[in-house]
């Protein structure tokens, strides 16, 4: 009779056990404590024509964040319309996260040993027209970010997501960067 009590003790302690931890909070990616551009336009617009394939190898439909929707938040955040005429168009021309499996250690070594076992490559690459009232362009900016991180063998799905997130931090940071810096030379004239 003792042991008909015990098994669903001991199944409710193994299943316990087995529990997955919870999905982490992560801090949301945002360029607001950025200063605005002001631009001379009538409006700012977006425009994202990267469709991921949602098929191996792209990961970008998993990812805690985006980077197409890190880009067009980049974009919300930091392009203001200050002008009456013409409008600023934020293109996203690519937003690729690919997952490639590395090569693993076999056998008796690599049975004891931790190895990085898969890489994420991220790529961004975005444009900023300035276009006129007859939709002529006037001025461009583009810019490109590349990123990549490697993933252990071991890591769980909150450390693929914390991992997946930070690469898309740091490609944000890259391309933030390099849009400041062609944003300042190429449109001072369109800037307020």
């Amino acid at each position: 009779m003792n042991r008909v009590r015990l098994v669903p003790l001991f199944a409710a302690v193994v299943l316990a056990a087995c529990q997955t931890e919870p999905r982490p909070q992560l801090p949301q990616l945002t360029f607001a404590h950025l200063p605005v551009y002001n631009l001379d336009v009538g409006n700012v617009e977006f425009a994202n024509r990267y469709q991921p394939p949602m098929a191996p190898p792209h990961v970008e439909h998993l990812m805690p964040v985006a980077p197409a929707a890190a880009a067009e938040r980049w974009a919300r955040d930091r392009l203001r319309a200050d002008g009456a005429f013409g409008r600023a168009v934020f293109v996203v021309r690519d937003a690729r996260v690919t997952e490639t499996p590395l090569p693993k250690t076999s056998g008796f070594r690599g049975f004891f040993t931790k190895e990085q076992t898969g890489r994420y490559d991220a790529l961004i690459d975005v444009e900023l027209e300035i276009r006129n009232d007859r939709n002529y362009r006037d001025a461009r900016v583009s810019a490109r970010a590349q990123r990549s991180y490697t993933v252990r063998e071991d890591a769980s799905p909150n450390d693929r997501d914390r991992i997946m997130y930070e690469l898309v931090e740091q490609l944000m940071k890259d391309l933030n960067t390099t849009l400041d810096a062609n944003i300042r030379q190429t449109l001072p004239k369109y800037l307020r």
